[in-house]
């Protein structure tokens, strides 16, 4: 019988503690608002970050994509390497006729190629930074590149970026309609996803912003952007991170992450995903792979700085800032609360996953990156909350004890 009371006592016990630790979980779920200036914070240091160590690899394709992140960081220090682009595209547009990429033949001698994206996206630079001469002789020279032959055989990241870029440039309908055909041409049925060396988070996101917003009569291409969307929620982690694929990668990363917020963000206004989901995402990225004392990210954690993952970060940073500020300014005026600060790991701290390792040299390992390159889940200040619910499951606890003790004594 002694035994049976300590067994029914230490059953209640286990019941206090449940609830107890249920009361503690609700605690650090209430969610805080994450605001578009904290978001621009940490913006602005990956940006920083990108900028110090930005070196022009000759690639135009990677080149511009980061070139474009900066510029539209709105860094200050970021606008040399902006300037220093137009000028090498300038130079380039007349000397072969286009923005190049600049590769290696098979004696591994250098070799310059049109780029389409290279071109476009110099047209969108120069339009942004006044220089409307060289936008528009930009924008004639990708008229003339963007045949459906030359864009069907660049790859996929190359095509969803210069559809977006031809989309803001307000570009022909015969190039955006070419382009959007390149970009469906790597669709798999099958899959219902979009596939470059495999279905990916990383290209589904980046593929969904050039398909999102295209307008033409190419068949087929909003449903495709929804479904390619549809395969990056099914990737999504239960803290808000995301893996690449079932094939390269199962381990949640940050260029994954970045790029999935940036793609969430678009679709945010038509209410796919809520304020919530995207502030879990950006928690995550703080959580996991944020390295404070250099404003850099790392692929597979917070231990080693990678540019690749920061300049994908970057992406997602940026355009959830967008529709941050948006929001912000839709919402009607309400009194000043005490600003939150994101949480963010203690400097000289690393959190590496279990069973993950540093990406070697800095670098990210995933094929489909080789081409081309609102409220945190904080702790609740709601002390008043947890005390009310601790001490309601101790009482509900002694209850048991009680009952537990009288039938024993029965």
């Amino acid at each position: 019988m002694k035994s049976k009371t300590i067994f029914r006592r230490l059953g209640a016990a286990f019941t206090a503690v449940i609830l107890v630790a249920g009361v503690m979980t609700l605690g650090v779920s209430a969610e805080e608002t994450v605001t578009a200036a904290q978001v621009r914070q940490t913006a602005d240091a990956a940006a920083e970050y990108l900028t110090e160590n930005f070196t022009s690899t000759g690639y135009s394709a990677s080149d511009l994509a980061t070139v474009q992140l900066l510029y539209r960081s709105g860094l200050e220090q970021a606008g040399t390497v902006v300037e220093n682009y137009l000028t090498q595209a300038a130079e380039e547009l007349e000397t072969y006729g286009a923005a190049v990429y600049q590769g290696y033949d098979d004696n591994y001698d250098p070799v310059a190629s049109p780029s389409l994206v290279g071109t476009l996206g110099a047209a969108w630079l120069a339009q942004e930074t006044g220089n409307k001469e060289l936008s528009a002789q930009m924008e004639q020279a990708a008229e003339t590149l963007g045949t459906p032959q030359f864009i069907a055989a660049d790859n996929p990241y190359n095509i969803a970026r210069a559809l977006w870029c031809a989309q803001q440039l307000g570009s022909s309908q015969a190039l955006q309609d070419a382009l959007a055909e390149g970009l469906m041409s790597y669709y798999n049925q099958e899959e219902q996803a979009f596939d470059y060396w495999g279905c990916s988070v990383d290209n589904n996101a980046v593929m969904s912003r050039g398909a999102k917003l295209y307008s033409g009569q190419v068949a087929g291409v909003a449903q495709a952007a929804e479904n390619a969307m549809t395969f990056v929620d099914s990737l999504r982690q239960a803290d808000g991170s995301y893996y690449s694929d079932f094939q390269w990668s199962t381990s949640s990363n940050a260029d994954s992450t970045g790029l999935a917020l940036s793609a969430m963000a678009d679709w945010a206004d038509s209410g796919r995903y809520s304020g919530e989901e995207l502030a879990q995402t950006y928690q995550a990225l703080l959580d996991r792979y944020y390295i404070q004392d250099t404003g850099a990210f790392g692929y597979l954690n917070n231990a080693a700085p990678n540019l690749m993952a920061t300049a994908d970060v970057l992406e997602g940073l940026l355009t959830y800032v967008d529709w941050l500020e948006q929001q912000e300014a839709d919402t009607p005026a309400t009194p000043s609360q005490p600003e939150q600060t994101p949480s963010v790991p203690e400097e000289g701290t690393t959190s590496t996953p279990a069973g993950e390792t540093p990406s070697q040299n800095g670098q990210s390992s995933e094929a489909e990156n080789l081409p081309a390159g609102e409220a945190s889940p904080a702790t609740s200040d709601d002390a008043l909350l947890w005390m009310g619910g601790a001490v309601a499951a101790l009482l509900l606890a002694g209850v048991l004890g009680a009952v537990s003790v009288r039938k024993v004594g029965k």
